[in-house]
């Protein structure tokens, strides 16, 4: 079993035939990494799989961290979440879009086996404790990035606009715009771009804001959000307060056309500490939960690849009932007067007992032995093998589980007792290379 992150996600196609990337998208993986950093896992140790083998994956388990917005198109097959049943989520921080994300019966279910569901937003929140599904507001594990240093936030001077909407260019300061830097939370690349060169733009990127930002005013969430993280005064500004925007109003307000003239235009970074220790400690929990509770699973794949027919087998000390019956009939005659007495009161002593009722009429229990304990079998109070057993062989006797069959045979040997007056029921083991004087067996 491997800890795992996403290398590369859903992307959308330019009318060039470029692919388009959400860096939003990507700054969360970098987020996981870095909640594994936390917890002292190694980059080297990480599985990274694509998003599109995610359904059909096989290999180690993989427990993945899930914070993203799920969707039916990217999520789902046929109504069904599409994750390979070798990939263990665990829903850190997910928004599940109404109109977006269907819950079916099986999504429902599939949610409840992995929960409690960490909700980044209060709708998604609210909607699946109407489907009794456990959650949590989670918030985004984004929020869970490290500060930056205090000399690079002293010596950063830059204003960033990114995806700012048109609506605030009236309000902004004009000074502003004189140390602005306008930007996208998009790239487009080419389709034979790999999930490196992708990642690398995006730490280019992330790592921009983080030395030269004074100010970021922006209306994408997963700008604004690893932007407060950092220590980064934010401005989030949008056209409409979508989902996934509920929960953000904790910490910096969202403003909106009709009270854009109320923008504080010089805040100060949030405070989110507090918050950020909190989400990143119950990530690390979540994560390192799913992997002590499923850690049986790949030893039990192993024993699954063995297609056993159970039936073929008895229980641990119970005999095979033919075989029982076989060495009885070979041994006895139907119409033959025999007390018998039985070695050994295993779960299979009853078996023997009533076969022999039924086939051989007149057989008669007389004795019962047993080495270990003190039991009463159909009205016969047992005694221990040494005590009640001699050379005689009047007495015919049954061993019947395995200790006892080795035990027996050691005993009889010693007393000189006739291989024909008992049969062993169970396995004995050689003790030399003679065939001689090998017993009843």
């Amino acid at each position: 079993m491997r800890y795992a992150n996403i290398k590369s996600l859903p992307d959308a196609n330019t009318a060039d035939g470029k692919k388009r990337i959400n860096i939003g998208d990507y700054i969360q993986l970098i987020a996981i990494d870095n909640i594994y950093k936390e917890m002292g896992i190694d980059r080297s140790e990480i599985y990274y799989i694509d998003w599109d083998e995610i359904d059909t994956y096989v290999g180690e388990y993989l427990i993945l961290p899930i914070n993203y917005f799920m969707t039916d198109m990217f999520c789902c097959k046929e109504g069904r979440i599409k994750f390979s049943r070798y990939i263990i989520p665990v829903f850190i921080g997910v928004c599940l879009y109404r109109n977006g994300f269907t819950l079916s019966e099986y999504n429902i279910e599939y949610l409840k086996k992995y929960s409690p569901v960490g909700c980044r937003d209060y709708g998604t929140y609210r909607r699946l404790q109407g489907y009794d599904i456990p959650a949590y507001l989670a918030g985004c594990v984004t929020m869970t990035l490290p500060q930056r240093e205090q000399d690079k936030a002293r010596e950063a001077d830059k204003v960033y606009f990114v995806d700012t909407p048109e609506y605030l260019r009236d309000y902004v300061p004009e000074e502003y715009f004189q140390k602005g830097v306008f930007t996208h939370h998009r790239i487009d690349i080419d389709e034979n771009a790999d999930a490196q060169y992708v990642m690398e733009y995006v730490l280019k990127q992330y790592e921009e804001y983080r030395k030269y930002a004074r100010l970021v005013i922006t209306s994408r969430l997963h700008c604004a959000v690893p932007c407060m993280a950092m220590g980064i005064p934010v401005i989030l500004a949008a056209e409409y307060k979508g989902i996934t925007f509920d929960w953000i109003n904790q910490f910096i307000p969202m403003y909106l056309p009709e009270n854009a003239d109320e923008i504080e235009w010089n805040p100060r970074a949030a405070d989110i500490e507090k918050a950020k220790d909190l989400i990143k400690s119950t990530a690390i929990r979540r994560i390192q939960e799913a992997y002590d509770k499923n850690y049986y699973l790949e030893l039990e794949d192993v024993y699954a690849k063995w297609k056993v027919d159970i039936d073929v087998y008895t229980g641990s000390q119970s005999l095979d009932k033919d075989k029982i019956r076989k060495k009885i009939d070979n041994t006895w005659n139907d119409n033959e007067d025999i007390e018998y007495a039985l070695w050994g009161i295993s779960e299979s002593a009853e078996d023997v007992y009533e076969y022999i009722s039924e086939k051989y009429k007149k057989a008669r229990l007389v004795a019962v032995y047993d080495t270990y304990r003190e039991v009463v079998f159909h009205g016969l109070k047992s005694v221990k093998p040494q005590e009640g057993i001699d050379s005689d062989s009047h007495i015919f006797i049954i061993v019947i589980s395995t200790n006892a069959s080795v035990a027996a045979k050691e005993f009889f040997d010693r007393i000189d007792r006739p291989t024909n007056s008992y049969i062993l029921l169970a396995d004995v083991f050689m003790t030399d290379g003679s065939r001689e004087n090998a017993g009843n067996v």
